[in-house]
């Protein structure tokens, strides 16, 4: 079976994403509500969340060649209030990206490894609120994340996660607990998990988002302004007849970003974005997770846009 349209349709979340019943996009858990506050939500919950970004080339350090990636992606999340303390929720992510290698001779097989690739995630998560200060929260779910053209079988992963969220007061509240993925030909990796919700004022609000932090600012009603930081990390399985014949393309990388949202509804928010590409690093592996070519690109900038939905 070969990774292609054929799954397009599948969809999950990033653990910060799954660890909630779908609230706003990276938050590592729901937070605590009173009962009172949980009659007055909506039992059911949906969110969609298009989204598209491009990272401008960037030349690789040894290697005489360069890179340009395009991304778009449509995450979903659905979540039901079972009752005042228990919420069930379903998540998905779906994501395309457009790589441009330049010069790719220069590159381990002597061609681009690949040119399009897509990650695809879904899984459940549960919340529960066992008192005002303690609440528990964990999910599960697995990964397809290959070129367009790859085995399924073989772009196969699974992770998980586990933890419990403490309020300290109605404008602070610390997460912590565990997750970890199995890996496309690497041992698999168990990492902590620690989310920060600071209310610092009635307009500045400082939280985690899965692998890294943001600071957002509201300037009105409708309008605010956030800065923010994170660590990003892609493994694709390559097509069989690729340079690199099932091989693994491992893309991570650390951005800085800043971003206007504009929220002219409860219903609607809109997000224009951008910053640099300060760190990233591109490693080339073949079928059996030998390494072929570990290099670092020159930092570049990169922009993006996207829309959240809510029912």
């Amino acid at each position: 079976m070969k990774f292609g349209f054929t799954i397009a349709g599948l969809a999950g979340a990033t653990f910060a994403a799954m660890a909630q019943a779908q609230s706003a996009p990276g938050s590592h858990a729901e937070p605590v509500i009173t009962a009172e506050e949980a009659r007055a939500r909506p039992e059911i919950r949906f969110e969609i969340r298009p989204r598209i970004s491009h990272a401008f080339r960037a030349d690789f350090d040894d290697a005489a060649a360069d890179v340009s990636v395009t991304r778009a992606g449509l995450s979903a999340g659905w979540s039901y209030a079972v009752n005042d303390r228990l919420r069930l929720g379903m998540s998905a992510d779906f994501e395309s990206s457009w790589y441009d290698f330049g010069n790719a001779s220069m590159l381990p097989g002597g061609d681009a490894p690949l040119d399009s690739a897509a990650s695809i995630r879904f899984g459940p998560n549960i919340f529960y609120a066992i008192s005002q200060q303690w609440s528990v929260f964990a999910g599960a779910g697995p990964e397809f994340s290959g070129a367009y053209g790859a085995d399924v079988g073989d772009s196969f992963t699974f992770g998980g996660y586990v933890g419990a969220r403490y309020a300290f007061s109605e404008n602070f509240a610390l997460s912590f607990g565990v997750q970890g993925r199995t890996r496309l030909e690497e041992d698999a990796r168990l990492l902590p998990l620690l989310g920060i919700e600071w209310q610092i004022t009635d307009d500045v609000r400082l939280t985690t988002e899965g692998p890294g932090v943001r600071l957002t600012v509201r300037l009105d009603e409708a309008w605010s302004f956030s800065i923010g930081a994170a660590w990003e990390l892609r493994e694709y399985r390559l097509e069989d007849d690729a340079p690199i014949p099932e091989g693994v393309l491992r893309d991570s990388r650390f951005v800085f970003g800043a971003g206007f949202d504009y929220t002219p509804s409860q219903w609607v928010t809109l997000s224009l974005f951008g910053g640099v590409v300060a760190w990233q690093e591109f490693r080339f592996d073949d079928r059996d997770g030998n390494e072929l070519l570990e290099d670092n690109t020159d930092p570049t900038g990169f922009i993006g846009f996207s829309a959240t939905f809510r029912f």
